[in-house]
């Protein structure tokens, strides 16, 4: 009788308890309680383009076909020759351009001379490549200086969006066709996009 009477004792206090617990998980986790996400919230300036990226190239040292011949500042620049058929190669992966799906087109700027006379442009080229090395997109713009004083060239190249995907790479270079003289100095390749705050 009195194992009994234990028994139910102890059957009523769990009872008790999960009541507890089930009436306490109500009050506290209603649907009136919002959680704030945990992950970083984005706030995009869609109505203008700003530098999110940048790189210069005075020639002055590194491994490219430079030459003391001329140059616009410094001592040396880019001489770009019929021999060498593309030149100055510059290769990023997506994934490390800030902010990278709001990248949204390259501005190229430079400094050009010829020496010569040139019948046709330096095509200036910005591709989308997939890891696998295949051309996704391709457009280029031309370098065709009109005197033997420098010049300066700039021109902005559009980027397809459906392209940026963290596993392709931009590859820019010059291509010389035509086989062409050309004299390059204070190159600068700025990479513009939308601005984003990150709101902690």
């Amino acid at each position: 009788m009195v194992k009994r009477i234990l028994l139910l004792f102890l059957v009523g206090l769990a009872l008790f308890y999960v009541y507890s617990g089930y009436h306490f998980y109500k009050k506290s986790f209603s649907g009136k309680i919002t959680f704030q996400p945990i992950e970083e919230i984005r706030e995009i300036d869609t109505t203008k383009l700003v530098i999110i990226k940048q790189n210069t190239f005075d020639f002055e040292s590194g491994s490219f076909n430079t030459t003391e011949e001329i140059a616009f500042s410094g001592k040396r620049s880019l001489k770009i020759t019929p021999k060498k058929e593309y030149d100055s190669e510059y290769l990023v992966n997506i994934s490390s351009i800030p902010n990278f799906s709001y990248f949204r087109e390259v501005e190229i700027n430079l400094m050009g001379l010829r020496k010569k006379k040139m019948s046709s442009p330096v095509l200036w080229v910005v591709e989308i490549v997939s890891d696998s090395g295949k051309v996704l997109s391709w457009e280029s713009s031309g370098v065709l200086p009109i005197s033997e004083n420098w010049e300066n060239f700039n021109f902005h190249i559009k980027i397809q969006q459906e392209f940026l995907l963290p596993k392709n790479a931009l590859k820019i270079y010059a291509w010389n066709k035509n086989k062409e003289n050309l004299f390059v100095d204070n190159l600068k390749l700025s990479f513009w996009g939308y601005s984003a705050k990150i709101n902690k």
